[in-house]
């Protein structure tokens, strides 16, 4: 990359990154259309959609992606991010133009970006953070591209535009039909997700979706070369030890870590209401809708928009890191757009987690895996962990030169810091407890740090 194509009278360059699923429907599509291809990539076809069928090539695509095609004749950048935002995309529009990159820390080798937080992002980072509200880029002047969305940058400025939303309809087909169209969606995704030049593995926890995902696979993988599935999996020494099973309770609302000072100024209870209060005039509501099913329609919406992307956000961060093309069949936006609309009662068949999708896999999964209970990914419960993660961030909040004392209430960390060792102190849901607590503090300390980051709350 860039990949640069001339046509008549015109040039298009593109930078891309991710997969699409569909490449050869798509490649048929415009060879029969007098389209000659001079390699195998999915890049070279993306790039010939977007000349045959310029903005609205986004509505053939099947996958994960970001990508942005400068086109000449028109003077113009346009960009776009995937459906359900696998790929991450921010940019900033500064004096000289329009910068982008996948990652926030790219955009920052511009000498016209500063690693500047003014009140919006502090607010972000003391009543969201890890995870983020779509659309901001928690540094001053950074935006984030929303799932769903493209970007046209010419003369005229930006311009954004929504193409996919989610559509709130009445369900119409039979507990049988939902069964099958589920099975169908699923199975199919995961073999379209199977194309690779190299060999395929899964990343096993045991439970549902991972058992599922590998059975597929696996079954597919054995009627080609490759033969059979490797599968791996993450557990930490000494889990059998130290794990205990707990209700998660949630109890932030006692929790204030953070400097009164910082609290009064940001208010972040009042900003994380409002952001909540506007996440939930998005949902897209069904007429006639009440009680359960209505609720369920928002948790599900806040869950797509807003608890997703955090863990996409890491899995894109941290495979990209080691090399690995990570796929996630359950964001194929069909099976999205399906389960979207099946009424919760259907969802939550004969009174099961995810009981239409355990329907769906019988035959697929053996009887004792389809009907396992949820647990959690694994992580370390062991006693050292949070030893070394207690007397790191007591290091930090003990030398006068971090940048973090500035945010936090440094008596209160003290006061948890003696905490004897009970982990069920929930912090940014169930994945967080009292040691992933301090290990944020300590990563938020170290980014202040490192970027050298200037806080401005004019």
């Amino acid at each position: 990359q860039p990949m640069v194509r001339g046509m008549t009278k015109s040039r298009y360059a593109l930078v891309y990154n991710g997969e699409l699923y569909n490449t050869e429907d798509i490649r048929l599509t415009l060879a029969d259309k007098g389209y000659n291809f001079k390699g195998h990539s999915d890049t070279e076809v993306l790039l010939l959609s977007y000349i045959e069928w310029g903005e609205k090539c986004v509505d053939y695509l099947n996958g994960i992606f970001v990508f942005a095609i400068w086109d000449e004749r028109h003077e113009k950048l346009f960009m776009t991010r995937d459906r359900i935002g696998v790929k991450p995309l921010f940019y900033s529009e500064t004096a000289s133009g329009l910068v982008f990159a996948s990652e926030i820390k790219s955009l920052l080798s511009h000498p016209d970006i500063k690693p500047i937080i003014d009140r919006e992002g502090l607010s972000e980072i003391l009543s969201i953070a890890p995870g983020r509200t779509p659309g901001h880029g928690v540094l001053k002047d950074v935006k984030e591209l929303k799932l769903g969305y493209k970007l046209i940058y010419s003369r005229n400025g930006i311009c954004k535009k929504q193409y996919w939303e989610l559509v709130s309809e009445y369900h119409q087909d039979s507990i049988e039909e939902t069964i099958e169209r589920v099975r169908y969606l699923f199975t199919d995704t995961v073999s379209r997700q199977l194309i690779s030049d190299v060999p395929i593995c899964t990343l096993l926890s045991g439970g549902l979706d991972s058992s599922a995902i590998s059975a597929v696979a696996s079954n597919e993988l054995k009627k080609s070369a490759y033969g059979d599935l490797h599968t791996y999996s993450v557990d930490y020494e000494d889990n059998d030890k130290y794990f205990e099973a707990n209700s998660f309770q949630p109890d932030a609302d006692e929790l204030d870590l953070f400097s009164s000072d910082i609290v009064k100024k940001i208010k972040p209870e009042d900003y994380l209401r409002q952001q909540y209060n506007e996440a939930l005039d998005e949902v897209p509501r069904l007429d006639g809708e009440k009680g359960l099913e209505k609720r369920m329609r928002e948790l599900f919406y806040l869950n797509l928009t807003r608890w997703m992307p955090t863990l996409l956000d890491r899995k894109d961060r941290m495979s990209m890191y080691t090399g690995l093309e990570i796929r996630v069949p359950f964001c194929d936006h069909r099976l999205v757009e399906y389960v979207w609309n099946i009424p919760w009662e259907m969802k939550n068949y004969k009174g099961m987690r995810k009981g239409i999708l355990r329907e769906a896999l019988k035959g697929i999964l053996t009887e004792k895996v389809r009907k396992r209970p949820k647990n959690p990914y694994p992580k370390t419960f062991s006693p050292l962990y949070y030893d070394t993660v207690r007397n790191k961030i007591l290091d930090i909040i003990n030398n006068p030169d971090s940048p973090i004392l500035y945010l936090i209430n440094r008596k209160k960390i003290i006061e948890l810091s003696r905490y004897d060792g009970d982990f069920d102190l929930p912090w940014f849901g169930q994945l967080m407890r009292l040691p992933q607590l301090f290990a944020h503090l300590i990563q938020l300390d170290k980014w202040l740090r490192e970027y050298d980051v200037q806080i401005e709350l004019n």
